[in-house]
């Protein structure tokens, strides 16, 4: 049975999203969406996840946690001691970090996406695009314009 060129995109974006969240042990278990969608439900993240992230994108948890993540100084001290995120953390960063790839794919280079993401975007009304990752409508809207760059729509 032959795989699909879609088929090996999503095989590569999962691949890259673990280790966007410094958890490339996980891709030789979790290797679908569905399995990662379970996995996270089962098990969470341990805290190294997040810290993987924020590093990508350069972003200070105790400055910053709050604004990027909606997570405040206090819990993240929390999840830094018990060494583990909740699911539904887990979950929102697993999300994060597929932007993440999406930026860095359309970019096609790490440092023009997390710059692109870090600065204020005409397509969205001037809004910063790693600022609107927190929900679902925001990572939309942010996946909609990335997308248009991928097409070359929006530079």
């Amino acid at each position: 049975m032959s795989v699909t060129i879609e088929e090996k995109n999503k095989i590569h974006g999962l691949a890259a999203i673990w280790h966007i969240l410094g958890q490339d042990r996980l891709y030789g278990k979790v290797q679908t969406k569905l399995a990662a969608h379970d996995y996270l439900l089962a098990h969470g993240l341990p805290f190294t996840a997040i810290k993987s992230l924020s590093a990508i994108i350069h972003v200070d948890l105790k400055k910053e946690g709050k604004a990027v993540f909606g997570l405040g100084g206090k819990t993240i001290q929390r999840r830094a001691l018990k060494h583990h995120l909740s699911t539904d953390e887990a979950t929102m960063v697993f999300r994060f970090a597929e932007v993440v790839f999406q930026a860095i794919d359309a970019f096609g280079d790490r440092e023009k996406a997390v710059r692109w993401m870090r600065k204020p975007c005409k397509a969205l009304n001037n809004k910063t695009p790693l600022f609107l990752l927190q929900d679902d409508i925001g990572r939309g809207l942010v996946e909609d314009v990335l997308g248009q760059i991928r097409y070359g729509l929006y530079s």
